[in-house]
């Protein structure tokens, strides 16, 4: 006679040991057999049942990370999308976009290191009682100053009519109106511009323009130093930067210390900080002018000048900046930004902040004609352009060349009567993210003279008549 144990061991019972007692009697005596129940082996079955458990959520989750540029491209598609470039046939466009690396973070750490220098050396004078005139400003040059602390609650006020040069219609006209008269209300007050900051006493000129030679010295002077990427720098290493006006450097930090001027000055800001001065008011990069005639219709509003053949910079007489001002909104356009952009959009104003090898490529896209409910669903799934050209390798038009160098990204386009049209440029980053896109489109002489009309039109009413 045999007995038999047999079973099948639950997932929870693994690595166990069970001790089994076996007793056998006759009735009259009795005897014992103990044995053991190791649960540490694993059967190939068991392997198999818990991979089919979870191998398939794996390869959904690898397989949705591969495609993961897909999802990213969809949800930052308005953030990396920019206004639409214009070129004529038989005309030849240069654009030029810059490749800013990490010089903006670089300038971004010396500038951090020389307001610790001027807070220090502030401090040391104080001490000393050596300037009665810069003793008020004990806690002002901290770089989250109480005075720019005021200024911020003040701005919130101003953003209240962020969208007042919006198209809008007569329902929430008279909210905008209020928002308005409160902004001049609060700009027109008497002395709130005081050079009460250490900053604006030695670097501020008379006329307002900033002494920017001086800036430089004081960076020599104090030997600023920094740590990026666990190397140390100088400020020193960047003198042939210093000295060149057109270099990244040169421009990132003079954009810097204008920001930073401006936000001190509440009336400049203020100014500034009107919705509509933004970088479509200002021509590409390298080239930039403001777009005077619209920033005098706002000056308008804002009760500064009274007439259009005022000049811009006669509001240094009502204590407005107008250097400080020029100087931010251009910076505004080429990039030059005072934060660190998102990796999922690096594109500010007309430079992307990256190195010339994160670049993977630059293609065109030509618009998919689709009929009926299927041009809503191409638009949801981003697969309304479809890329131009035959085969991977042609993916720019022949009339488009581009050069890629060190700092820049060079286009050049010399369109001809048969490219008339539309296509959509975009940028990609190696990870396939786009990092910028806008329209190129192609036009005639005469084409553009109508829509210049019809722009002239639509400004007359981008500004509200109160």
């Amino acid at each position: 006679m045999s007995i038999y144990f047999h079973g099948i061991p639950a997932t929870s019972t693994y690595k166990n040991i069970f001790q089994i007692k076996v007793i056998a009697s006759d009735g009259y005596t009795s005897t014992y057999d103990i044995f053991y129940i190791d649960t540490s082996g694993i059967s190939f079955q068991f392997i198999i049942n818990l991979l089919l458990k979870i191998l398939p959520p794996i390869f959904t989750i690898l397989g949705l990370y591969k495609y993961r540029s897909f999802f990213i491209n969809k949800i930052f598609k308005q953030q990396v999308f920019f206004s639409t470039e214009q070129t004529k046939i038989g005309e030849i466009l240069i654009k030029k976009i810059p490749l800013l690396g990490n010089n903006m973070i670089i300038c971004r750490l010396i500038f951090k290191g020389f307001l610790k220098k001027i807070e220090k050396q502030s401090k040391k004078q104080e001490k000393g009682q050596n300037s009665q005139l810069l003793q008020p400003n004990q806690n002002q040059i901290k770089i989250k100053e109480n005075n720019l602390t005021e200024n911020s609650v003040k701005n919130q006020q101003i953003k209240l009519h962020k969208f007042t040069y919006k198209f809008v219609t007569s329902s929430n006209n008279k909210k905008i109106k209020q928002a308005l008269d409160n902004t001049i209300k609060i700009i027109h007050q008497d002395n709130i511009n005081t050079k009460s900051n250490i900053l604006q006493i030695k670097y501020l000129m008379k006329n307002g323009n900033v002494d920017f030679d001086q800036v430089l010295k004081d960076i020599f002077k104090f030997n600023i130093t920094f740590k990026h990427n666990n190397i140390k720098y100088e400020a020193n290493q960047f003198n042939s930067e210093f000295k060149n006006k057109n270099s990244i450097i040169y421009r990132g930090l003079k954009a810097l210390i204008s920001r930073y001027l401006l936000k001190l000055d509440f009336r400049s800001y203020s100014v500034y900080n009107i919705d509509d001065l933004d970088q479509q008011a200002i021509c590409p990069f390298p080239e930039c002018q403001l777009n005077l005639n619209q920033l005098k219709l706002i000056l308008m509003d804002l009760q500064i000048i009274k007439q259009m053949n005022q000049s811009y910079e006669s509001i240094i007489d009502q204590q407005f900046n107008p250097h400080l001002i020029r100087e931010v909104l251009i910076s505004d356009a080429l990039g030059l930004v005072d934060y660190k952009p998102s990796v999922f959009h690096p594109c500010v104003g007309e430079s992307i902040h990256l190195f010339s090898y994160q670049i993977h490529s630059i293609e065109a896209y030509q618009q998919l004609k689709s009929v009926g409910c299927f041009t809503q669903i191409q638009k949801f799934l981003n697969i309304d352009y479809v890329q131009f050209g035959i085969h991977k390798n042609m993916s720019l038009p022949k009339w488009i060349k581009v050069q890629n160098n060190n700092n820049v990204v060079i286009l050049k386009a010399n369109p001809k009567s048969q490219d008339f049209g539309k296509i959509l440029i975009k940028i990609f980053d190696l990870d396939q993210y786009i990092v910028k896109q806008y329209f190129l489109e192609v036009i005639n002489g005469n084409q553009e003279e109508s829509n210049y009309q019809k722009q002239q039109i639509t400004n007359q009413y981008k500004l509200i008549k109160l």
